[in-house]
């Protein structure tokens, strides 16, 4: 997780800024969520399914081809012995952790607020999105099974066997929180993922589709908020034109210095500005701790940038001092007379690469006599 990502979940732990932000982007500025009803839950959230060994295996495999290690090392997965006693079977845990979960829990007005934050954009978020409720409608429906199971079942005083009360689910509120400097190209909906046939195109409102409601702090309306919100997304609508965003700061530096510690430190770390900052705020213990990890954290990504950039030029100069070999031994071999498939076979470099580069041995040696 990045500095920004961490700085925005310090930031939502107050009900009150979660509230105002989910009213603003979600319902438009209507003042839906009661902060005094907003109740943490669990974030990280599990489903099982049962899964032969053979399809498991031929699974890994596809996955290992199409995807890599890598890619396979990410799922999360725990597998046991089947429940019923069969040997070809395990059971697999598919696990999945939000960066944001609130229920809000008001009487008559139930529901859940989830919220992914993103610096970049990723193709896969409507697959990921969706995975996430999925998870979460099936863990209510196991919940209130176990739960129907405990307290439903039996007969009541007239001996009468009693019903099973079927809840209905409470509904998940989903968002993509995108920071990213630029504007985000990828994939919005799961539909625009698939590639789907012509000849069915006129049915596709059958298909399934999911919206993952992506929210670029960049473009929000701030008349929408009540809190410093509001003092966010107006500086937020300007960062991505630098000459912009220098002159609004110079126009309203006395506005920007009444806000809170803790606005001016998530715009610090927004706009990676942190004279933002000033000594009053460094002055404050726990700033300081969070102002050390968070530099620590911004070194590192430094670090790690730079590094992915040397390595990048290291590669791009040990091609060049390749090919350069590859020159010079082509050159050498054919000024010595040998044919260029004879080059091409000792030298084992493709015959078209070769007569290219004899080509233009002749092109500079005809150009070299012309000028004398």
């Amino acid at each position: 997780m990045g500095v920004k990502d961490q700085g925005l979940q310090e930031y939502l732990k107050d009900n009150e800024r979660f509230a105002d932000f989910v009213n603003g982007t979600l319902f438009a500025g209507k003042q839906i969520v009661d902060p005094c009803y907003l109740k943490e839950v669990q974030r990280k959230k599990r489903v099982s399914y049962k899964q032969s060994i053979m399809a498991k295996n031929i699974q890994k495999k596809n996955s290992s081809e199409k995807y890599g290690e890598e890619e396979i090392a990410r799922e999360k997965g725990v597998f046991e012995e089947g429940e019923f006693g069969d040997d070809s079977a395990k059971l697999m845990y598919l696990e999945r952790e939000r960066d944001f979960l609130r229920l809000h829990d008001k009487p008559g007005c139930r529901f859940l607020l989830a919220c992914e934050v993103e610096s970049g954009a990723n193709y896969e978020m409507p697959v990921r999105c969706f995975t996430y409720d999925s998870i979460e409608y099936t863990d209510q429906l196991k919940e209130w099974k176990r739960k129907s199971q405990q307290m439903f079942w039996g007969r009541g005083k007239r001996g009468k066997k009693r019903r099973r009360i079927r809840r209905p689910l409470l509904p998940v509120f989903h968002q993509v929180l995108y920071l990213g400097e630029k504007r985000w190209k990828s994939k919005l909906k799961l539909q625009e993922m698939m590639d789907i046939p012509e000849n069915v195109m006129s049915f596709s409102d059958r298909l399934p589709d999911y919206d993952i409601c992506m929210i670029d702090i960049h473009e929000q309306n701030p008349e929408l908020f009540h809190t410093e919100w509001k003092d966010i997304f107006q500086l937020m609508k300007h960062s991505r034109k630098k000459d912009e965003l220098r002159k609004y700061v110079e126009e309203s530096t006395e506005e920007i210095r009444k806000l809170s510690q803790e606005t001016r430190w998530l715009l610090a770390i927004l706009l990676e500005q942190y004279e933002f900052v000033d000594e009053e705020v460094v002055e404050v213990k726990d700033m300081c701790k969070a102002w050390d990890g968070a530099m620590q954290m911004y070194a590192d990504e430094a670090r790690a940038a730079t590094r992915k950039e040397m390595k990048k030029e290291m590669k791009k100069e040990m091609r060049r001092q390749a090919r350069e070999k590859d020159r010079r031994t082509v050159f050498n071999m054919f000024s010595r007379g040998y044919s260029q498939k004879e080059i091409a076979a000792i030298s084992e470099l493709p015959l078209k690469k070769v007569q290219k580069m004899c080509e233009g041995f002749i092109e500079n040696t005809t150009m070299a006599v012309h000028t004398s």
